[in-house]
Order: C-alpha cells, then structure tokens, then sequence
C-alpha cells in the first residue's frame, strides 16, 4: 500500500444501531438502568444506506487510484474504552464501554491539480449503557492549486455520514453534498491541512433522554478544521455547527472534536486518544424539555496500525 493505490477496504453491510433508550436521566451519582427503544427505520435506513454509499465509493476510489497519486494513507485495528457523560435538564448520566475499532483514512493528490481526502471508522461493543457503537465515513474529491513547491490550495466535494450512541444518546447525519476548501502544506512524509467545511444535513437526529429530539434533516451544517500527518503521528481538530431551526429550540446544535495518535510506539504499536463534545446551547431557557443538553465522550484506543509513507519518499 506504500506505492501503490490504498487497497480496497473490506466492507461490512452498513447496519443502523439500534440504540438503547432509557427513562429519564438519573441524578449524578446514580447509575441509568437502560430500556430497550428502536429508532424509525426511516430515518436508520437512510442514513444507514448513504453511509453505505459513501463507504462503497471512498473504497473503489482508493483502489482505482494510480502510481502517480501521493497519498498519506492510515489504517488500524484495535480495542477501545470509552467513557460518555450525558446531561440534560438538570441530570446526568455516566456510562463506560469497551469496543472493537477499524478505521482507515487518507489524503493524497492525483497527479498536479488532483486531490482526494476520505475517511472511515467502525467501532461496536457494549457497557454500562447497553450497546455502543460508531459508524462513519466520508469521502471527498476535488481540485488542488499549486501555490509554492509545498503549498497548495484545494477545493473538494463528496459527502459522507455517521451512525453513534448508546443507551444515553443517539446522534446521526447524512451529509450531501459536502464541500471544503483551504490550505494544504505537503513537505515529504508531512502533511498539514486547513480548512473550512459544509453540506447540508439531508437526514439525522439528536437524542438525550430527558430533551426533546431534534430532527436535523434539512439543516445547514458549517465549520471549520485543521489536521496533520507525519509517520509517527496523526491529529485532527474540528468545529462544526449545525443550524437545525423550526423545532421549538431555535438553537443549534455545537459538534467538537480532537483526535491524536501516536504510530510505532513499539513495533507496529498505536496508541490514539480522542474527545467529542456535542452541545445544544440552553438560550436561557427554563428547565424543561426544550433546555440545553451536552453529551461528553472520551476514548482511548489500544491496537496495530500504521501511517504509509507517500510514494517517491521511500528512504
């Protein structure tokens, strides 16, 4: 995979989670008690099949690619803990989980004007909250402007999507189309990226017990992000929002993330930790269903992997 195209990923068939709901949040201190609720098979099927769409594309893309595409591809495959804390109202919930985890992702140009960025992560297991799990992917293409021997600028189109929760919350969005644009510095084995991102949200939903649940379909999405790649480190920052209104809260919702990793540590050794924050702003509302809610989530990744170095800068 070092010179050659990224393999195609092998594809499991996308499935939705089915994701535990429980009465109504517990004060702090005390320990959620899960019922078993299924989300409308609408909405799973349809971000469910575009997330399908998109994995099936980001991976005969790769595998289509040639010799002349400069790619920074990672995969991995591991175990994963995790930790979420919900709250809602004036309650709170703390859940823990252990997970099994594959992601793969990329970023590369074809040729001088081409380039190409996509990504994917599947993670399933369970724990204090009953079934936990995570589905994404998302992939985009598009044009790269030379600005110096290391700069250049880009914009790409695509689309992607995501599947997660537990027993404390859900969260889903089908993105279509999705478009970013920025700077891209790519100086041997490194890689840096910023830029700016967004789609509007065709199908999704936000979830804590205890709030009302948001349906995002048709909302706006914007924000902004920053990433970096060498052969012993991989990091990532974003922040978006999406301007879901016209549901009784008129608020957005607020999404962060960080991801950092860490390649042969020993051997072919990773060790990754990430954090999310999503975030519904109270707007001086009362408490009550309509109040602000946040979900809290922290992970820590344990398994075998491996940053590729771009063809040509082989030592």
């Amino acid at each position: 995979m070092g010179r050659g195209a990224l393999h195609a990923l092998p594809l499991a068939r996308a499935r939705a989670l089915r994701v535990a709901r429980v009465p109504t949040l517990p004060s702090r201190g005390s320990s959620a008690r899960a019922r078993v609720s299924v989300l409308p098979a609408g909405r799973r099927a349809a971000v469910a099949s575009g997330l399908a769409l998109a994995l099936s594309c980001l991976a005969s893309s790769a595998h289509a690619a040639d010799e002349e595409t400069s790619q920074a591809p990672t995969v991995l495959f591991g175990g994963r803990v995790t930790t979420t804390n919900v709250r809602a109202k004036d309650q709170s919930a703390t859940s823990y989980g252990a997970l099994f985890v594959t992601s793969a992702g990329f970023n590369g140009s074809s040729g001088k004007y081409g380039s190409i960025r996509g990504s994917f992560i599947g993670a399933i297991g369970s724990g204090t909250a009953t079934v936990e799990g995570w589905l994404r992917g998302a992939l985009t293409l598009g044009l790269s402007l030379p600005i110096t021997h290391a700069w250049s600028g880009f914009l790409r189109a695509g689309f992607g999507g995501e599947l997660q929760g537990n027993g404390n919350y859900y969260f889903s969005r089908l993105e279509l189309p999705v478009v970013e644009t920025g700077l891209q510095l790519r100086d041997g084995d490194r890689l840096m990226e910023a830029g700016i991102r967004g789609a509007p949200v065709l199908a999704g939903r936000y979830h804590v017990e205890g709030a009302r649940p948001r349906n995002l379909a048709t909302s706006p999405q914007y924000g902004a992000y920053f990433s970096a790649r060498t052969q012993s480190l991989r990091s990532e920052v974003s922040a978006m929002i999406i301007d879901s209104r016209g549901d009784g809260y008129d608020r957005p919702v607020h999404l962060f993330r960080a991801l950092l990793c860490g390649f042969g540590i020993a051997g072919a050794l990773v060790v990754c930790g990430d954090g999310e924050v999503i975030r519904v702003p109270n707007g001086g509302m009362p408490v009550g269903e309509l109040s602000g809610s946040r979900v809290f989530y922290m992970g820590l990744t344990i398994g075998i992997g491996q940053t590729f170095r771009p063809p040509g800068d082989d030592p």
